[in-house]
């Protein structure tokens, strides 16, 4: 188990994971079975209300079969070096910036322990080679991914920059 690890791509628009298991490759976990292709899922969280959370292809359906209502997620990570953007409020929690991305990861997370059939806490997380051209900001960005990972459960987190992953 412990030279297992999850390779993640957390993309804007879509992510994708794989992992490295038992000293083999395995590309495209098939996360999202609503989706075209299960191995893309699309980067959304929808909350009906605060206390519920869909994630993907179910969340942009769930989101038009209760006629819009709740709160609908897209492009989070594009506000990760935005240091006025701290999070938003649902219903009466506050939502960190860092925790909604955090929710996404720990359910790409839980989806692909339940595939593997094993727990996983290490992770090769794809980053921009800058998430801004301002330093203060790209650091920024860094430290919220690495706490986002961190609320995700992963114990050992590397980022790599995406020209390279």
């Amino acid at each position: 188990m412990s030279d297992s690890f999850l390779a993640i791509d957390f993309g804007t628009s879509n992510s994708l994971v794989g992992a490295f298991h038992q000293g083999q490759r395995i590309e495209g976990l098939r996360l999202d079975p609503l989706a075209a292709d299960p191995t893309l899922m699309r980067t959304l969280l929808y909350f009906p209300h605060q206390d519920l959370c869909y994630y993907g292809s179910e969340a942009i359906s769930k989101y038009i079969d209760e006629d819009m209502k709740g709160r609908l997620f897209s492009s989070f990570k594009s506000h990760l070096p935005n240091q006025n953007y701290l999070g938003t409020v649902i219903g009466n929690r506050i939502v960190t910036l860092e925790n909604m991305v955090g929710l996404f990861l720990l359910e790409l997370k839980k989806r692909a322990e339940k595939i593997l059939n094993l727990p996983i806490e290490k992770a090769v997380i794809g980053r921009p080679a800058r998430y801004s051209m301002d330093p203060v900001s790209d650091g920024l960005a860094l430290h919220r991914m690495k706490k986002a990972a961190e609320f995700a459960g992963f114990k050992a987190v590397q980022f790599v920059p995406e020209p390279l992953a």
